[in-house]
């Protein structure tokens, strides 16, 4: 604050050797003392130019003084303004409704969510206990992955197909390279196929069983078999293709395929080169690669994956409603305590500059005393130095004349006391209001806080161990 005396200029005391200088006291004491008769004139002159001088400088004091003091005191009433704690008090409250009916309905939803939680969680529990499992499910890699994965057994296959089989069809390059990559994503896909089929033999479940024990007794045979026939296959084109290269009769697609059933029923064990066993035991290897990803995408146990992805989607959406009730609620009290917080600090800050301005106004005052003795200082100590070369019958008539004309013009108001006293009182009363509206605001905070930490405790000890 530098609202103080010190910053008025006006009221900086009165230099009385100044003031001498400034009217010229050696030089009317000479002209007096030759004046003879008329020196009574000299004395009312001074006399009325000490009262203008120095009425003049205490007027303006007064005024500044009072000006000061008024503007203080508007000051103190503004910053102990505002402190009605009821007022602040339903400002709370209203904000607390607001947000607890939004709340409300989110307790509704997790209530909900809760129930759905619990109900699948038992569901979950009976399924696994039906099955004995204990262990988590496996879970199951990404659809894009597995399909990544089948496609490079399909590019993989093919490719050697092609390379195998495209040469010696008799159809030419382009439908060689067409059955091989038919026949590499039928591999593929009824290896992928029979190895998830294969998990229903886990199954507790007699139907279940009974497709796992189909799958088991068609798929891998099926698989072998059809690489098989496409060895056999292979082998009589390359037989064909060396007879045409002879001189021999090109044969149709339907003659090879005769041909081929006959080889397979005369020399079912027999092949006429390398290359069509190389072709057989890559394809082999190729399709129970894929029938080895498909039993052992996600758990062992068929429907476990599932059963479990959906049981953690339900607890999912529980968990995140609760954490989501969890995290408003400390919203709430965030917002309501730095509300209050906020009151407590301008109150204080209210209070703080109310009793800087109460001293200033206590120092302005002592400020303006010291300058009126000042002056009556000055005025004494000019008048001294005026009547100081008289004889002591006229000294005493003088000195009387001229005190008594000065002292009719510095006469000041005696308000000042009584604006400083308003003031004062003004700043104790809004403490002592600041002071009761603060421990009624530390009171509603401390409430606040262990009624929503309450209904947080009371939300965890409801929910936290079902998890």
């Amino acid at each position: 604050m530098k609202n103080t005396a010190a910053d008025a200029a006006l009221l900086k005391p009165l230099d009385p050797i100044g003031i001498e200088r400034q009217f010229k006291i050696t030089e009317r004491v000479e002209e007096r003392s030759s004046a003879g008769a008329e020196a009574a004139e000299y004395d009312i002159a001074l006399a009325n130019e000490l009262a203008a001088r120095f009425g003049e400088v205490i007027q303006n004091a007064l005024k500044d003084v009072r000006r000061r003091l008024n503007n203080f005191h508007d000051k103190v009433t503004k910053a102990v303004a505002g402190h009605d704690f009821e007022e602040e008090k339903n400002e709370i409250q209203s904000l607390i409704s607001e947000q607890r009916a939004a709340i409300g309905t989110i307790n509704d939803d997790l209530d909900y969510a809760h129930k759905q939680f619990v109900q699948e969680a038992m569901a979950f529990a009976d399924y696994r206990n039906k099955r004995r499992l204990v262990a988590p499910a496996k879970k199951a890699l990404g659809a894009i992955n597995v399909f990544a994965f089948l496609i490079i057994l399909v590019v993989v296959e093919s490719s050697f197909n092609a390379l195998f089989l495209a040469p010696v069809d008799p159809d030419g390059m382009l439908w060689g390279g067409i059955s091989a990559l038919l026949i590499s994503i039928i591999n593929v896909a009824i290896g992928f196929v029979t190895g998830y089929g294969l998990k229903y033999l886990r199954s507790v479940r007699a139907d279940s069983k009974i497709v796992g024990t189909a799958v088991l007794l068609i798929g891998p045979p099926f698989i072998i078999l059809c690489h098989y026939v496409v060895m056999k296959y292979r082998s009589e084109m390359s037989l064909l293709g060396e007879q045409i290269n002879a001189g021999g009769e090109y044969l149709g697609r339907t003659a090879l395929y005769d041909l081929t059933i006959q080889s397979i029923g005369d020399t079912p064990f027999s092949v006429n080169d390398f290359n069509s066993l190389t072709i057989f035991i890559i394809g082999l290897i190729l399709g129970f690669l894929a029938l080895h990803k498909g039993l052992t995408l996600g758990d062992k146990y068929p429907g476990y994956t599932n059963e479990q992805a959906k049981f953690e989607d339900v607890r999912e959406v529980f968990v995140r409603l609760r954490n989501q009730h969890i995290n408003d609620l400390e919203a709430l009290k965030r917002e309501a305590v730095g509300h209050i917080s906020t009151f407590i600090r301008d109150a204080d800050a209210g209070k703080k500059i109310a009793v800087n301005y109460a001293n200033d106004a206590d120092s302005l005052l002592q400020s303006y005393r010291t300058f009126e003795q000042s002056v009556q200082a000055a005025s004494a100590w000019v008048i001294a130095r005026y009547v100081s070369p008289m004889k002591p019958s006229e000294r005493t008539k003088v000195s009387k004349l001229i005190t008594e004309r000065v002292a009719a013009q510095t006469s000041s108001e005696r308000d000042l006391a009584d604006i400083a006293k308003t003031i004062r009182d003004a700043s104790n009363a809004g403490a002592e209001s600041t002071r009761h509206a603060r421990k009624l605001a530390d009171d509603l905070r401390a409430e606040t806080i262990a009624t929503i930490d309450s209904r947080i405790k009371a939300l965890q000890e409801r929910y936290n161990d079902e998890e």
